[in-house]
């Protein structure tokens, strides 16, 4: 869903551009991009970072579809949402969707289409090295090395479940 103005509203509760670009509802299996209040970098100059964040948010589809979104969130109800336990298994979720996002990325670079690799190197700079780190995503080197492991294109790289907690901190 592409709802006009700042924020969308779901099954899961309405979020805005200032909270989030985009999220996934995992009760209707839609996900949410409301353009407007988006950097315009996102939607006009550098269209491959609107579309790493469609693809991360795609990421929670296709883990709701294999049930590792159910389980992870299992996982951290049992271990406590808040607990620093619960947030590891929350970054641990989306950081396994930062790399399914590269992976994307790098299948859509240079393939004929308007995306070549300096595309991708701005992309991962521009979106991915902005030095905010979140409880729930991770640091920011860390969002950026699980997305540069996804531009690999091996989906063994992006089992952040194996992962040591230094690497989804």
């Amino acid at each position: 869903m592409v709802p006009a103005g700042t924020s969308a509203t779901s099954p899961c509760g309405t979020v805005s551009t200032e909270e989030a670009a985009a999220f996934y509802c995992s009760s209707n299996e839609t996900i949410y991009m409301p353009i407007a209040g988006l950097p315009e970098s996102w939607t006009e100059g550098r269209p491959l970072n609107y579309l790493s964040v469609f693809a991360h948010e795609f990421g929670h589809h296709v883990q709701g579809l294999t049930g590792t979104l159910t389980e992870a969130h299992d996982r951290r109800r049992e271990a406590g949402g808040d607990t620093p336990a619960g947030l590891e298994l929350t970054r641990r979720n989306e950081l396994r969707v930062q790399c399914f996002a590269g992976m994307f990325i790098e299948s859509i670079v240079d393939s004929g289409g308007p995306f070549t690799r300096p595309d991708i190197d701005h992309t991962r700079r521009f979106e991915y090295s902005s030095g905010n780190d979140s409880p729930t995503h991770g640091t920011a080197a860390n969002i950026e090395g699980w997305w540069v492991r996804g531009i690999r294109n091996q989906i063994a790289d992006c089992n952040s479940w194996s992962a040591s907690s230094a690497e989804v901190a």
